[in-house]
Formats: C-alpha cells, sequence, structure tokens
C-alpha cells in the first residue's frame, strides 16, 4: 500500500480524547462526529465522576479517529461503534474496555498510548504528556489519506455489560459449593446427576472463575505449621496465569515457604 501524507492545507482538527477506564462506552461531545446518531426512545443520563448527572440525546453513532504515530510515521484508524452523544460533556472518552473485550490492549508509555488488536495490529497514539488525553486524535473524513492500519470496536453500553448472563447448573453448584474443584464436585454425582454437571473439568473457552484465579495467588498456612522446624523444609510452588496486559511474562511461578511465609514470584 502507498502510503500518502497529509495535504498541507489540511486544518489541524485535533480533537481532545482520553482513554477512560470507568466509561461504560465511547461518548462524545458533538455530533458532528461523524455519523449514524439515532434519537434515544428513553433518556439515559450518566453518573460524572463527581457525582452529577448528564443527559444523552442521541446513541448509535460511528466514530473513526484518526492518528499520525509518532513512532512509525504513518496514518493510523481506530473506528468505534454504538457511541453516545453527550453535548454537555467537557471532553470526548474512549472506553477501555471496550478495546479489551475484543481481545486487544492498551499500554501506556511515556507520551504514548499503544492499541494493539487480536491480530497483532498495532496503534500509536501521542498524548499530552501526562499519560491520558489524546491529543493528536482527529476525525476521519475521505480527504484525508488513507491509514496504513485500521481497527474497528464496538462498544457495549454500561447496561449490557451487567445484563444476565444464562449460567448452567454445573457452574451454580460450584459457587454454592464454596468454588470446590471438579474433583470434589464429582463426588456429589451419586445425589446431582440432575443437574448437568460435565464429566470433564474443560471450561468453555475464555472462561474462567475469578475467584478461582485470584485463590490461586493467596498463601494459605499449612494444616500442621508446628511440623515445619527450619526454612525450606517444606516448599509449595504454582503457575499463575495466563496473565493479560503489558506484562513481560505470560505464566508467573509463585513459591511459597511454609516456615517463614516469604512468597517468591
Amino acid at each position: 500500500m502507498e502510503l500518502r501524507l497529509a495535504p498541507i492545507e489540511l486544518p489541524p482538527w485535533f480533537v481532545p480524547f482520553v482513554f477512560d477506564s470507568g466509561a461504560s462506552c465511547v461518548m462524545v461531545n458533538s455530533s458532528h462526529h461523524e455519523k449514524g446518531w439515532r434519537d434515544m426512545d428513553n433518556s439515559i443520563s450518566i453518573t460524572t465522576a463527581d457525582g452529577g448527572k448528564l443527559d444523552t440525546t442521541k446513541m448509535g453513532g460511528t466514530v473513526s479517529l484518526l492518528s499520525f504515530s509518532p513512532k512509525t510515521r504513518q496514518w493510523e484508524q481506530m473506528t468505534y461503534l454504538n457511541c453516545l452523544l453527550i453535548p454537555s460533556l467537557v471532553t470526548n472518552l474512549i472506553r477501555m474496555k471496550s478495546v479489551m473485550q475484543n481481545h486487544s490492549r492498551v499500554i501506556f508509555e511515556d507520551q504514548l498510548v499503544m492499541v494493539q488488536d487480536r491480530h497483532g495490529n498495532v496503534i500509536h497514539v501521542h498524548t499530552s504528556g501526562d499519560g491520558y488525553p489524546a491529543a493528536a486524535m482527529m476525525i476521519w473524513s475521505d480527504e484525508m489519506p488513507e491509514p496504513a492500519v485500521s481497527m474497528a470496536f464496538a462498544a457495549t453500553m454500561n447496561v449490557m455489560d451487567h445484563a444476565h448472563k444464562p449460567c448452567s447448573k454445573a457452574e451454580l453448584w460450584h459457587h454454592r459449593l464454596g468454588h470446590a474443584s471438579h474433583d470434589a464436585i464429582q463426588h456429589t454425582q451419586p445425589v446431582t446427576l440432575s443437574h448437568d454437571i460435565p464429566s470433564s473439568p474443560t471450561p468453555p473457552t475464555g472462561i474462567l472463575c475469578d475467584v478461582c484465579v485470584c485463590s490461586k495467588a493467596v498463601a494459605r498456612n499449612i494444616a500442621f505449621p508446628r511440623s515445619v522446624e527450619r526454612p525450606l523444609e517444606l516448599v509449595s510452588m504454582d503457575v499463575m496465569g495466563p496473565l493479560r496486559g503489558a506484562t513481560k511474562f505470560t505464566y508467573v511461578l509463585i513459591i511459597h515457604d511454609a516456615y517463614s511465609s516469604m512468597i517468591w514470584a
């Protein structure tokens, strides 16, 4: 693909956007920010950081942002769907979870935000210096040069995130029995044959119990601590992972010394 530089007469339509981990979706304060807006049947209010309320007027917009990467010296584009229009909003917000829900990453560096999708494509967004406002974002138009990298993310509403999710009977038994292991639950089968407990412990792809994952990193005292008389006499080890985000390692080996309660990772 042949890359063309932006025309010199192109006005610097810089639009400040903030990568916000607390935003329920992508929000903009001007209807000029792209197209696809539709009136809402019911009024929705969002809560700001200071406890205030802001009313939304339209939703469903498509916002395409263009950034000239300071690293690759190329034009890169991000497109967000199902956005909210909030005229009283002080600045425009990019919902970080919209990116991460697509198995992507948002990494903050010195004066740079990196967005990586599931295919390994990376977009570099220059910031204003304090790590948050993306000062080099512009609203995409057909007059601008074709971007070298393009990504698209579908933002979801906060009410959808908290909607009831179907849960199998096996999952309910796992929670009600105090997050018991699969082997322990198997012992209950003589009285729970009608509760579709699977014969194999393989969970659906990408689905893990948050409580079980977190408990793996908690060191617990052994049953008979007095039987340990010196350091490293009894050592337990576990592997935590896979880890997501800006980490150098995918898996972490955790070592716990029962005598000193020291933990190495």
